[in-house]
């Protein structure tokens, strides 16, 4: 946007040029307030114009560069995201959450997998199955990272946190199923203290 001290004239009589500006108007590219919003940071505008142009495996693939629980996220979150959507000022927000919930389901009925990495030869362990510990193990997988997850309930498998404290529309599902089978991990239940 241009504002009126950008568009100042200056008066060069001295040199006989006549009315000159002193400042020139220049574009700053901004994120938009949805993507600032964001909880996860992912780039919004970019998968929904891929969905609205109906490319459901782009979307999805965009989406996985930031959060790698598409279902979940548009499940479970409170899409901050839509209070800051610029067309809320027009007519009615868009419906990101709907929408984001709406590839992860194409993406799980398709059966899409996420690509890995060359194996890099490093092996990482992460403790704890929650959806930090299991997006930090889904990324360095993708990295081509041997990851090893480790979990301290009585049965380790992906989701177990998702579906104890989730909302009631997502625990009616299993969270496992949301969870790319594809991504090498290895999930073990931590093992007990012996000195406990």
């Amino acid at each position: 946007m241009l504002k009126q001290a950008d568009a100042t004239w200056v008066h060069a009589i001295a040199a006989g040029t006549g009315a000159t500006r002193r400042q020139l108007p220049h574009w700053i590219d901004h994120l938009p307030p949805c993507n600032a919003a964001c909880p996860a940071g992912e780039n919004i505008q970019a998968w929904l114009e891929h969905a609205r142009a109906g490319q459901w495996q782009q979307a999805w693939k965009q989406i996985l560069d930031d959060n790698p629980f598409p279902a979940v996220h548009g499940r479970a979150c409170y899409h901050p995201c839509q209070s800051k959507c610029n067309r809320g000022e027009l007519d009615s927000a868009v419906g990101i959450h709907a929408v984001e919930r709406l590839v992860g389901d194409v993406a799980r009925k398709e059966k899409w997998q996420p690509s890995c990495g060359e194996p890099t030869g490093r092996r990482v362990l992460i403790v704890g199955a929650g959806p930090a510990g299991l997006s930090c193990a889904y990324h360095l997988a993708r990295l081509g990272h041997a990851v090893e997850v480790r979990e301290a309930t009585e049965e380790p498998r992906p989701g177990v946190a998702f579906s104890s404290s989730a909302p009631v529309p997502l625990a009616s599902h299993a969270p496992t199923t949301w969870l790319d089978s594809a991504t090498p991990l290895r999930f073990a239940k931590r093992p007990k203290n012996p000195a406990a």
